[in-house]
C-alpha cells in the first residue's frame, strides 16, 4: 500500500491547484474564447449617443426653440434666459457660417401667424440670424394677434435664406413657387417669399399691397433667389 503521508500530500496538492484555478477567475476568462470582448464597445456607445443628430441644429428647429424660450413653463419661476446666453448653446456648422438675409415664418393650420425678416445680411451667421430674427418677429409683428403659448405645438416653422436679389424688367420666367419677389418705389418696399403665391401676377399684386403701391403704378421688380428650410 502507498505511504499514507504521501497520499495526504498528493491530495492536498490537488486541492490547492483546483482552488487556485477557481480563485483566479480572470486567468480562466482570459483564455476562454467564448468570453465576449465588449468592454471597448460599451465605452464607445455613450460617447456616440451624446452627439445630437444634425436635424436638431436645423434652422427651423432653432427658430422653434427661440419661440419656446419666450414661453417658459408657468410653474418654473426662473427668469427667461437672456438672448446672448440662449445663443451660446448652439454651435454653428460650417454650412451656416455665412452672412445672408433671413426671413422667419411661423404658420398655423396653413395660415401665417408670424413673418419677419430682412433682405440685407445683418448677422454674422445663419444661426445668429435665425435666433435674432425670430426674437424680433415675436416682439414686433403687428399684422397678426400676439402669439400664445398654447399655439406652439401647432406652429410650422420656415426659415428663408436669401442667396441673391436680381433686378428684372418683367414677370417673364418668374416661378412664384421657387422665386420670391420684391417691389420698390422710392422708400416703399414689399416682399413675397417663395411659395407664398402660385401665380406671378398674384404675387406682384400682393407685393404692391404690402408696399402700399397703387396697382397701376410702375415700380422696380426684383427676383429673390433663396433657400427655404422647413
Amino acid at each position: 500500500m502507498p505511504d499514507e503521508k504521501l497520499l495526504k500530500l498528493t491530495f492536498l496538492f490537488y486541492v490547492l491547484i483546483v482552488c487556485g484555478q477557481k480563485a483566479d477567475g480572470t486567468q480562466l476568462e482570459k483564455f476562454n474564447d467564448s468570453t465576449p470582448q465588449t468592454k471597448k464597445y460599451e465605452i464607445e456607445v455613450p460617447v456616440q449617443q451624446t452627439n445630437p443628430p444634425s436635424s436638431e441644429f436645423s434652422l427651423p428647429k432653432i427658430a422653434m426653440l427661440t419661440v419656446a424660450r419666450k414661453f417658459p413653463n408657468i410653474n418654473d419661476n426662473r427668469p427667461i434666459e437672456s438672448l446672448a446666453a440662449f445663443s451660446s448653446h448652439f454651435t454653428v456648422p460650417a454650412r451656416f457660417q455665412k452672412r445672408a438675409g433671413i426671413f422667419v415664418t411661423l404658420s398655423k393650420r396653413g395660415k401665417t401667424r408670424v413673418c419677419w425678416g430682412t433682405i440685407e445680411p445683418l448677422y454674422a451667421n445663419l444661426v445668429e440670424g435665425t435666433i435674432k430674427t425670430t426674437s424680433l418677429a415675436l416682439a414686433n409683428e403687428y399684422r397678426y394677434s400676439p402669439l400664445k403659448a398654447s399655439e406652439i405645438k401647432e406652429l410650422k416653422p420656415q426659415v428663408t435664406v436669401v442667396k441673391k436679389v436680381v433686378p428684372i424688367s418683367n414677370l417673364h420666367g418668374l416661378n412664384p413657387l421657387l422665386d420670391g419677389l420684391m417691389v420698390r418705389l422710392g422708400t416703399k418696399t414689399g416682399v413675397i417669399l417663395p411659395g407664398e403665391a402660385s401665380d406671378p401676377y398674384y404675387q406682384l399684386m400682393l407685393c404692391k399691397v404690402k408696399a402700399r403701391i397703387a396697382p397701376g403704378k410702375s415700380c422696380q421688380l426684383y427676383r429673390i433667389i433663396a433657400d427655404v428650410y422647413k
